[in-house]
């Protein structure tokens, strides 16, 4: 709830065109995510299935589909 839109702010404009930029961002992610939902072993992709979230990758894909038309 508080670290999203901070991840999410502008992301059209600064859009991380390199592999090591966009790993870096989505760790932020990851780590709150452990923080908030702290079950061991449990891999990111099934913590956002529980949360009903969807991956920074993907919103920030459609965010650039969003600002291209």
């Amino acid at each position: 709830m508080y670290v999203r839109p901070i991840l999410e702010y502008c992301s059209a404009v600064w859009s991380a065109y390199r592999k090591y930029l966009t790993c870096k961002v989505e760790s932020v992610e990851k780590k709150s995510l452990q923080k908030d939902f702290p079950v061991y072993g449990m891999l990111h992709v099934r913590r956002l299935e529980i949360l009903t979230l969807q991956s920074l990758a993907y919103r920030r894909i459609l965010c650039d589909l969003a600002f291209c038309y």
